[in-house]
């Protein structure tokens, strides 16, 4: 009885999705860390840098793959920009505010867990939070 319903549900939702990706376009931003300062992670990895709603008509969908690679999925409508583009941002001193707006949010939002490679990004972390 429980699958019935799944099934009866599954069609309307493929053809919600078809209709919501057709009014909008996704861009990959690829983040390389080349500061003392690494992605940290968490039980609940991705974080919607926007908030809960689209802000300027966009979403941004941020991703730690690793201390020094991030991506974010950037959503737009299709009427806001006129074509697709990818990019590769190097992440150096000068944009540490990135790095550390984007690990305040991905701590925020976990649910138990953060993760790092080093203690001591941790612990700045912590005292960011404090202050």
């Amino acid at each position: 009885e429980k699958f019935s319903i799944h099934f009866e549900i599954c069609p309307f939702l493929l053809r919600l999705s078809v209709v919501y990706s057709s009014l909008l376009l996704s861009n990959i931003l690829l983040y390389k860390n080349n500061t003392d300062i690494p992605f940290i992670t968490g039980d609940t990895p991705i974080v919607c840098r926007t908030g809960n709603e689209m802000k300027n008509g966009m979403s941004i969908f941020h991703y730690p793959i690793s201390p020094q690679i991030a991506v974010e999925l950037v959503i737009t409508p299709k009427f806001m920009l006129s074509e697709t583009k990818n990019v590769v941002m190097e992440l150096n001193k000068e944009f540490e505010s990135i790095i550390k707006n984007c690990n305040r949010k991905l701590a925020n939002n976990c649910a138990n867990e953060i993760y790092s490679n080093t203690e001591k990004s941790l612990l700045d972390l912590q005292r960011e939070e404090r202050m």
